[in-house]
């Protein structure tokens, strides 16, 4: 979430209150695991591969 520009905060509550305010309610859950997902698989802490992700033209790592 915050690689992705949808929050300014490191603590897990605050950015689960963010993304709260982002989203219905009955989608909270749903977006939680394509977001934890995607970090483990595409977008990792230390190496994200950014060839394979499918939202990178949005992503603010995308300085193009």
């Amino acid at each position: 979430a915050l690689r992705l520009g949808l929050t300014e905060n490191t603590n897990p509550d605050k950015i689960e209150k963010d993304m709260e305010e982002l989203l219905p309610k009955d989608r909270w859950r749903r977006f939680s695991d394509i977001l934890i997902y995607h970090g483990r698989e595409i977008c990792k802490a230390r190496r994200p591969e950014h060839n394979r992700c499918p939202i990178f033209d949005l992503c603010p790592s995308n300085s193009t």
